[in-house]
């Protein structure tokens, strides 16, 4: 320990060394005049020249350049014949006397001459020694690097329609009515993010989560989820534990590693498919960064990019060299892996709720296109409007296929070559047919038996927008929206806009003010229970917030 705490000063040049050698004790003694109290003699002589007509100056510049124990600089300070302090003398003396194995009178005269200087400088190191030793004691692993990200959001949704009771608060009346969440929040969602490598080109990442966005408008986890009455309002960061909020757990566990240049595979018992693919197609807004409205980080398509969480895999086929080129990979996750009971979870069953997905993708030097295929089996959630999320296929013990869904994506970005005027633009579509079997659900007094689906959004970015690091971003979009229930026309669409303005405030905190708008989340479900009928039944949501994102 010692020898690598030294070696590095030994190489310094007196500029760092010697001259900080020399300031410490000054400055002390101006802190301080009555250095006696404290058991310390400081006397003029600590700060006294060594002129180049001494003798210890010539016989340090003799020993100097004779072992070369420091830099070229620090001979060089002496050959332009200018005085230096005792402590700096002592500092370039000290530098010697680890390697330099001679002795003489001549040594162990200058030994003696810089005795209580030399005696300091043992003191600074063997007190950094101990912090070293002490940081090394209680640190992460050389191997493991540990980041936080933090996301707080202040802020409110207002709604609006004739599908509200306002002497209730509510959505509709009576039994089925929904409470209206549209109070003043303030929430947060804290990740712990630590990656370890054992080659330098693997990943073993680990992710702690705690949040409590559950029973707030910009959260549907939580016991509560159901009693949303806009889910689309739902943010990136609307999360919580499924039991109870404020509680830390394990949200990601996996591991990547390269079997070659051009072989990747990615495996873990909670890993996410943004996790095993090789292009996220967006450039708007990434899962797992400072986002907003959760519907528009799946690049247009919530079925194909439905990031699933659970047990899986994933191989990814990419030149690693490169950041261009073509790509593909392959991905399976299951989100009810980890239970037993073939018949409400598992890998590879009936109960898995399950997403099978295949991307073919190029990315050029400033675009991207990316083709996408899935599966998505019984009880996997996919975002969209409440009617959608009402049809699409559900799983349910007593029945041992209720469906799945099919869905083909098209995304992609592309970006200008200098921030200005032009925007970044990020653009996505999915199309998903729905084929059930042995479904409870009834439409038009008909058994639900095949739906069609679809939803796309348009994401503008501006860099450097006023100020360089800030951003202002647009996006306009329509979650998932029912276009066909056996056969027959649904009047499910739907639109979203979004708009913020994101602040650079230091390097570890961004500040983004934002407004959004959805114009119809639930969809043909609009219509509340024991509302008056009218033919055209209405409800949005407008929401304002500040979104604070530490990542440190």
């Amino acid at each position: 320990m010692r020898l690598k705490l030294l070696q590095p000063w030994r190489q310094l040049g007196t500029a760092a060394l010697i001259g900080t050698m020399a300031a410490a004790p000054l400055a002390q003694a101006q802190a301080h005049p009555d250095r006696r109290a404290m058991g310390t003699v400081v006397t003029i002589s600590d700060f006294s020249d060594v002129r180049p007509s001494d003798w210890a100056y010539q016989a340090l510049q003799s020993l100097l350049e004779r072992h070369g124990c420091v830099s070229d600089s620090a001979v060089g300070t002496l050959n332009r014949s200018a005085a230096i302090t005792r402590f700096e003398a002592a500092a370039l003396l000290d530098s010697c006397l680890g390697q330099s194995h001679e002795t003489n009178e001549q040594l162990n005269a200058l030994r003696r001459e810089w005795a209580q200087e030399l005696a300091v400088l043992q003191g600074r190191i063997d007190r950094l020694e101990a912090l070293t030793g002490t940081l090394e004691a209680t640190g992460f692993s050389p191997t493991t690097r540990m980041n936080m990200l933090t996301r707080s959001v202040l802020g409110a949704v207002q709604y609006g329609g004739n599908q509200i009771n306002a002497a209730n608060n509510t959505w509709g009346q009576g039994k089925d009515s929904l409470p209206l969440r549209n109070a003043f929040t303030f929430n947060y969602d804290i990740m712990l993010i630590l990656d370890t490598t054992t080659t330098g080109k693997d990943l073993l990442r680990t992710i702690l989560r705690m949040a409590n966005f559950g029973y707030s408008a910009f959260g549907v986890a939580g016991k509560d989820n159901l009693r949303n009455p806009a889910r689309l309002t739902q943010l990136d960061e609307g999360f919580e534990d499924p039991t109870e909020g404020n509680k830390a757990g394990i949200n990601r566990l996996f591991y990547r590693t390269a079997l070659n240049n051009y072989i990747t595979i990615a495996a873990g018992p909670r890993i996410r498919q943004s996790d095993a693919l090789p292009v996220w197609p967006t450039i708007y807004a990434r899962p797992g960064g400072e986002l907003l409205l959760k519907i528009l980080t799946q690049a247009g398509s919530t079925s194909a990019y439905s990031l699933l969480l659970g047990p899986g895999a994933g191989l990814i086929l990419k030149n690693n060299s490169k950041n261009t080129g073509w790509s593909a990979g392959v991905n399976y996750i299951a989100t009810k892996g980890q239970q037993g009971n073939a018949s409400i979870g598992g890998i590879g069953t009936a109960g898995s709720a399950a997403t099978a997905m295949a991307q073919l993708s190029y990315t050029g030097q400033r675009w991207n296109v990316s083709l996408a295929a899935a599966q998505n089996s019984a009880g996997v959630r996919q975002d969209g409007t409440s009617y959608w999320r009402t049809l699409q296929p559900q799983l349910s013990p007593s029945l041992t296929n209720n469906g799945a869904t099919q869905t083909l994506s098209l995304a992609g970005y592309w970006q200008p070559l200098k921030p200005g005027l032009i925007p970044t633009i990020s653009a996505g579509y999915g199309y998903n047919q729905s084929n059930l079997n042995n479904s409870p659900v009834m439409v038009s007094g008909q058994p639900l038996q095949n739906l069609q689906s679809a939803g796309w959004m348009a994401g503008f970015t501006w860099d450097n927008a006023f100020e360089n690091g800030n951003q202002i971003g647009f996006a306009v979009g329509q979650p998932t929206f029912v276009t066909a229930v056996n056969g027959q026309a649904a009047n499910d669409g739907n639109y979203v806009f979004e708009l913020y303005y994101k602040i650079q405030a230091t390097n570890y905190l961004l500040v983004t003010p934002t407004l959004f708008y959805l114009s119809r989340p639930r969809g043909e479900e609009t219509a509340a229970p024991g509302m008056p009928s009218t033919g055209n039944p209405s409800f949005d949501a407008l929401g304002a917030l500040v979104e604070l994102t530490f990542k440190i």
